[in-house]
């Protein structure tokens, strides 16, 4: 398959082009980008009238209403009951197509299969921050058939875009090359050992925290930032 590290404006046309040759050819792309900017906008992209669409990580329906717009069809996935009537809250359009289960779970394995079927695109943010096994695991797996798969997630991200650069082909890599490499054995390391070799996101390297600590912190960081932006605002008006 074709892989591609992000996307920014002028690269819209081609990886539109790349995208519909993908189909047309039978082979697979897939768009990773690092934050949520360039991910609604590969998504949006990509996207056509005639695509069967699913979004994998529906939370408040933002990119889940962008393919339900320009596409053909569009359902989405999201494990969180209250996010989810937040998304039909917003986008009245949504009511009744996003499904409540968990895309990494083994209890909803056959309604995640049956959500799969037969799309023709599918966008992936199951948290920016996941472990990059259970990004990969669930593209090969659940999405394996999927052609034009977009794919928010930060540590491949910046680990793919560490190893393009690296790389002689990087500028000409395009959808081959270094980071097609870089996904097929992140992909099979994922698979045959459950270890891609990426390391951990920075949340999960945090000690557990009790519910009283943890909204303890978190006052503490809005506090901070109150504290910041009041300080920032003083220092704009001084003569």
């Amino acid at each position: 398959g074709s892989q591609k590290i992000g996307v920014s404006k002028a690269a819209c046309e081609e990886l539109r082009r790349e995208a519909e040759a993908c189909k047309a050819e039978g082979r697979r792309v897939v768009v990773l980008t690092g934050e949520t900017g360039h991910y609604r906008q590969a998504s949006r992209t990509v996207a056509t009238s005639e695509d069967d669409a699913l979004e994998v990580g529906s939370s408040y329906g933002d990119c889940t209403e962008i393919l339900r717009q320009r596409c053909r069809s569009a359902r989405g996935v999201e494990k969180s009951k209250s996010a989810t009537a937040e998304a039909t809250r917003k986008f009245p359009g949504l009511q009744g197509t996003i499904d409540v289960i968990d895309c990494l779970h083994e209890k909803d394995a056959v309604q995640m299969a049956k959500c799969c079927a037969n799309r023709t695109l599918a966008c992936v943010d199951i948290g920016g921050d996941r472990h990059a096994e259970a990004v990969l695991q669930l593209v090969a797996g659940s999405l394996g058939k999927v052609p034009v798969v977009v794919v928010k997630a930060r540590l491949l991200y910046r680990a793919c875009a560490a190893k393009a650069l690296k790389a002689d082909d990087a500028a000409a890599a395009g959808g081959s090359g270094a980071m097609g490499a870089f996904w097929d054995a992140a992909t099979r390391d994922a698979l045959a050992t459950g270890d891609a070799g990426l390391g951990v996101p920075k949340w999960s390297k945090r000690p557990k925290e009790s519910k009283k600590q943890l909204n303890a912190r978190l006052r503490a960081e809005r506090q901070s930032q109150r504290e910041g932006k009041a300080k920032g605002a003083g220092e704009s008006e001084a003569p």
